[in-house]
């Protein structure tokens, strides 16, 4: 009756029909009557009432009320933003099978907004979006699922292979916050300097994965892994010479020693 489909438009009598709907019990009654009082659109606008309006619905199992309701908490557009009430929403609408909360879900996991920031929930719930034919989700799916797997929580500068002064890096992960790409080769030419070093803990070829932060100044949180435990102490000695230039936190395969024997080690590790 608000859209005028297939009769004269009359936007008090849709309103009314609606409101007593929803009076009724019917959820997409007060779910319609919701949107168009969030809207303003032939109602005054008001978000609090749409959200009670919303909240009602999704108490009804109306996935797409759940949602909405979720949107109002998230902007506050209600009052005070709450987040936290705003993924819980969300999930409400996602196990109720709408792709779109779903979406919204996993973004909210992406940027930590209302729940412990986690990239292997926020992929799993993209890809459940693009799955449910959410397509908006699809590219992001397969980002975060990246992100995911990554050495580096959050990376934001990936750089597959890089030989710098004789040393060879491989699969370097960085997370920087004041620099780009560039950024992460100068930190690879400081790890370049300590080549000599990093050779001679494996002189027949190894290929260690690294992990370290940088303070700006000093490196620290130094892992090696994938290597026996006197190759890892060696690394991490040499590794605690590197000097940062940047804050960041990064991970890589150091390929050392003898060229074939860290190519080798690499492709055992498929």
């Amino acid at each position: 009756m608000l859209e005028g489909t297939g009769v004269p438009k009359d936007a008090d009598r849709g309103q009314e029909l609606l409101t007593r709907a929803c009076e009724l019990g019917e959820a997409e009654g007060c779910l319609y009557l919701g949107v168009i009082t969030l809207e303003g659109q032939s109602v005054p606008r008001s978000p609090a009432r749409a959200l009670e309006l919303f909240e009602r619905a999704c108490a009804e199992q109306l996935a797409p009320a759940c949602e909405n309701a979720g949107i109002v908490l998230l902007r506050g557009e209600a009052g005070r933003p709450d987040a936290r009430a705003g993924a819980a929403r969300f999930r409400q609408g996602c196990e109720l099978g709408l792709a779109s909360a779903c979406f919204n879900l996993g973004v909210a996991y992406y940027k930590g907004e209302g729940v412990l920031r986690d990239f292997v929930r926020a992929a799993e719930l993209l890809r459940t979006a693009c799955d449910g034919g959410h397509e908006a989700a699809c590219e992001p799916a397969d980002k975060v699922g990246r992100q995911a797997r990554s050495r580096v929580p959050g990376a934001n500068v990936e750089v597959g292979a890089l030989d710098i002064d004789g040393l060879r890096v491989r699969e370097l992960e960085c997370r920087l916050d004041t620099v780009g790409s560039l950024g992460a080769l100068a930190l690879a030419a400081t790890l370049a300097k300590q080549r000599a070093r990093l050779d001679r803990c494996a002189p027949k070829g190894a290929a260690p994965v690294v992990r370290w932060r940088y303070d700006g100044e000093a490196i620290a949180d130094i892992v090696v892994e994938e290597v026996d435990a006197k190759t890892a102490r060696c690394v991490a000695q040499a590794m605690e010479r590197v000097k940062g230039t940047v804050p960041a936190r990064c991970a890589a395969i150091v390929l050392i020693g003898d060229a074939e024997g860290a190519d080798a080690a690499l492709a055992r590790r498929g």
